[in-house]
């Protein structure tokens, strides 16, 4: 009986003992969990800060080309519309006191200059485009995110302790080095083309072999 007695307090010390190693050993990875998820969280919200400075100065840029095209071409409609004001008064001007010999030199070169003036408005039209910016909403993508972060914050759970008693603990799951989903899908391409190389091959090794039988049996017949 006392033996029974003391494998009982030797089992409830061992056990203690090893739940008080577990629960220090779950503080400690606790700790280090969140310093690694506060530490992604760094990194992504740099990177993202990054990425969103660097879409705004390509949009900023887009936004000064556009900002220029709209110069160029008020400029060269207003300088045309100018002219046509002008001109618009000297012809006012000539049939009114009846300039004949005024009218006579305009219109000579009247239609000359209307294509002119004309040509250079469709030109300043065609030469300067215009770019649209807008913020294209991709939810694949964004969900294809979401499962990678998912992936890399996975929690896992540790199975500790004896046949005669678990104890459970959680801690940051150890990601390994993997390839990208870009990486994974160039990959995937290659091993087609590679494999469409090869039955290619295959056939025209097939194709070869039947014509060399093909020649062999003519020359049998030959023979």
């Amino acid at each position: 009986m006392s033996a029974a007695l003391n494998d009982i307090k030797n089992e409830s010390k061992r056990m203690k003992e090893e739940v008080d190693r577990n629960k220090e050993g779950s503080n400690s990875k606790t700790v280090k969990c969140c310093k690694e998820l506060d530490d992604l969280e760094t990194q992504l919200n740099r990177k993202l800060n990054d990425s969103i400075s660097s879409f705004k100065e390509e949009v900023k840029t887009f936004h000064d080309g556009n900002i220029a095209a709209f110069s160029c071409i008020s400029s060269v409609c207003e300088e045309k519309a100018s002219w046509a004001i002008i001109e618009e008064g000297k012809l006012n001007e000539f049939v009114k006191n009846s300039f004949t010999g005024r009218l006579y030199l305009m219109s000579r070169n009247f239609q000359k200059e209307v294509s002119k003036a004309k040509n250079e408005m469709k030109e300043a039209e065609y030469k300067n485009t215009f770019k649209s910016v807008w913020l294209k909403e991709n939810t694949a993508a964004f969900k294809c995110l979401l499962e990678d972060l998912t992936v890399v914050c996975e929690l896992h759970e540790e199975v500790d302790g004896s046949e005669e008693g678990t104890t459970f603990s959680i801690g940051n799951a150890t990601v390994e080095n993997q390839k990208t989903r870009k990486e994974l899908i160039e990959e995937l391409i290659q091993a087609k083309l590679d494999k469409d190389k090869a039955e290619t091959t295959k056939q025209e090794l097939y194709d070869e072999i039947n014509n060399v039988k093909r020649d062999l049996d003519e020359l049998e017949v030959k023979e």
